[in-house]
């Protein structure tokens, strides 16, 4: 992702939290490996950006508010694994992408 550009434009990213859970191992292991696989889902790049973002569900996965909040927290995949740790979020932070920022 060109995150400058993201930036300048003010976008809003939206991103599929169940990804790093549901199938984080995979991308990073089989399907984009690192360091492509560590950038899925990156909400601290967008908050260290000062963008607004929002968590959303691609109808693969339920839609789990409160697990959206968790994984981006814990960057944890479903085997326990953390996926770039450095992209996890405070809870307050997290429940922003779920209540204000979306609204």
């Amino acid at each position: 992702v060109q995150w400058k550009r993201v930036a300048e434009v003010k976008a809003t990213p939206s991103f599929t939290e169940p990804h790093v859970y549901y199938w984080g191992d995979v991308f990073q292991d089989k399907i984009l490996g690192n360091p492509r696989a560590e950038w899925v889902d990156a909400a601290k790049t967008a908050k260290d950006l000062g963008l607004k973002y929002s968590f959303n569900d691609d109808s693969l996965a339920p839609a789990r508010p409160l697990m959206f909040i968790q994984t981006a927290v814990t960057r944890q995949t479903d085997d326990g694994r953390e996926l770039n740790p450095d992209q996890k979020i405070s809870i307050e932070d997290a429940i922003k992408g779920v209540t204000l920022y979306p609204a």
